[in-house]
């Protein structure tokens, strides 16, 4: 079972409640609900370079350790298993109107109603899947371990692996500009880019930004033309040429950053122990955000009026910007690692346990503001 509480005083209180792990009417057809029921993994990590190999390894290892024969489905006409949905799922986004989420040892879950219900397909490749990104409502491409790159042009129906390179560490975000651009970030400074759809990619690394082949963790678009990438040690780069060129920003932070968020006029960064910063030059200057946490944020996401959601630890969704600035948490000892809110403003988490569907009405005081924004 989810719980949802509030902790501290906030502007946009959350009521306590609970959220069905299994449908409502047992005798329904079609796939199952998502449910939350195995413990997988996430330790608390460090900004060395150490720690982070110690994570990168150990996150393999237990997938190792609690991986079952997996059988590629080839396609999304298999009701999703309880064993799927609860296993350690990494990312979501949005395909057009459908939800795609990847994780465990090569499975992606793919729904059609807004989160409700899932039906599961496989890459192929019993491999931990990190990250998913869809240009288009059809052509999508998700990246993993042994530095793995995945495509799908029917919507994340099937999937192709494009790319593999099993004597490296895993990649740990993709990005694309539209059906031909992309990046793939990753462990030990991998920066890879395509600019014909994933047939073809190139190897940046080697452009002298990152000597110490520091842990890139996520990249992001700014504009147009304008990538940043952020890694371990408080790195960050960027590229105002769609990554011909890249050069390295000064940091305000030396322990590792997890993501970014683009907004209309400001940028976020952060990353472990509650760290979160601002940017209203692209990164040419910095400003501390408190966020009255330790906890580490892992991932981002978007309210409907396009407020930042940041993501963590402990089942913390934080909430920064005012008016709405406040937080709740997901069930004590969840780990959240991606968030998409519907079109009907439901909220679709991935996290080590799978996939939570949260509807709207348990949301509502923290989601809409008193000022109505």
């Amino acid at each position: 079972m989810v719980s949802i509480t509030a902790t501290e005083p906030t502007l946009c209180s959350v009521q306590a409640s609970r959220v069905p792990a299994v449908p409502e009417d047992p005798s329904c057809n079609g796939p199952p609900a998502p449910t939350l029921l195995s413990d997988h993994i996430f330790c608390g990590l460090d900004g060395d370079r150490s720690a982070r190999r110690v994570i990168v390894r150990s996150v393999l290892l237990t997938v190792l350790l609690l991986a079952v024969t997996a059988t590629a489905t080839g396609s999304v006409d298999t009701p999703a298993r309880p064993q799927v949905l609860s296993s350690l799922m990494l990312d979501v986004t949005q395909a057009g109107p459908d939800l795609v989420a990847v994780g465990d040892r090569g499975y992606v879950l793919k729904s059609d109603d807004g989160g409700r219900s899932w039906w599961e397909s496989h890459v192929g490749d019993d491999v931990l899947l990190t990250a998913v990104d869809f240009p288009s409502a059809q052509v999508g491409y998700a990246v993993g371990h042994a530095s793995s790159v995945f495509k799908s042009e029917n919507g994340g129906r099937t999937w192709r692996r494009l790319y593999h390179d099993n004597t490296v560490g895993p990649l740990l975000d993709v990005l694309f500009f539209d059906a031909s651009v992309g990046f793939a970030v990753g462990a030990y400074g991998q920066l890879l880019q395509t600019t014909d759809g994933g047939h073809a990619w190139q190897d940046r690394s080697d452009l002298g930004v990152n000597p110490d082949e520091l842990h890139l963790h996520a990249i992001a678009q700014l504009d147009s033309d304008t990538v940043m990438v952020v890694g371990e040690g408080g790195l960050i780069l960027r590229s105002s040429n769609r990554g011909q060129s890249w050069q390295r920003v000064a940091s305000p932070y030396i322990g590792s950053l997890f993501g970014i968020v683009a907004l209309t006029d400001e940028l976020l960064i952060y990353g472990l122990r509650g760290h979160l910063y601002s940017s209203a030059d692209q990164g040419e200057s910095w400003t501390e955000r408190a966020t009255g946490t330790t906890q580490t944020f892992f991932s981002s996401g978007m309210t409907g009026a396009g407020r930042p959601l940041l993501l963590g630890a402990e089942g913390l969704i934080l909430q920064p910007e005012p008016p709405c600035a406040g937080r709740l948490h997901i069930e004590q000892g969840v780990t959240l690692t991606g968030l998409v809110l519907t079109g009907e403003n439901h909220m679709v988490l991935t996290s080590d346990r799978g996939v939570v569907f949260v509807p709207f009405g348990q949301l509502r005081s923290f989601l809409v503001c008193r000022q109505g924004k």
